[in-house]
């Protein structure tokens, strides 16, 4: 693989793995894999946490992770430039959830739903993409998740989404 920077694609640490009570140390040794792999990093690098508290590796400004759980799996991504990553298994949710970070066309999309299983998962998915990019511009909630635009950051392949299961 090319060691330039600039060239480095995203890489997702074996991209899912069963979660288990070890979670903090399997999910820092595939990060430390990847760095160690791609940029040569033998040594436990530095964390630091950026004004929303975002986690980043101090003193390397050209290497960006990013981390989510859930219930059953944890992923790992690593890139060449600010990166997000979500997941989340899919459960019951209401409207009254989705009110608070929807916006308003995402809103009366999403009412039109009449099955519950979809209505779940596409409750989860806008979540999901908001919630990562939240986490791409380190943000985090801050980012004010009624203003994020998922079509529109779709359409401009800012985000990318992938389902299992």
């Amino acid at each position: 693989m090319d060691k330039d920077p600039k060239l480095r694609p995203l890489y997702l640490a074996q991209i899912l793995y069963e979660r288990t009570d070890e979670d903090h140390y399997l999910t820092t040794a595939q990060l430390m894999e990847i760095l160690e792999k791609e940029y040569g990093i033998t040594e436990m690098p530095v964390f630091a946490m950026n004004e929303y508290g975002k986690p980043f590796l101090s003193g390397h400004t050209d290497i960006w992770f990013n981390i989510s759980h859930s219930q059953k799996t944890v992923v790992c991504a690593v890139a060449d430039r600010p990166v997000g990553v979500d997941i989340q298994d899919i459960r019951p949710l209401n409207m009254r959830v989705g009110e608070k970070f929807m916006t308003e066309a995402e809103e009366a999309a999403v009412k039109s739903i009449t099955d519950p299983d979809e209505l779940n998962r596409e409750l989860c998915r806008l979540w999901c993409i908001k919630e990562s990019y939240g986490k791409m511009t380190g943000k985090g909630f801050g980012e004010g998740f009624k203003k994020v635009e998922t079509d529109r950051l779709i359409a401009e392949n800012r985000v990318s989404v992938t389902e299992r299961g």
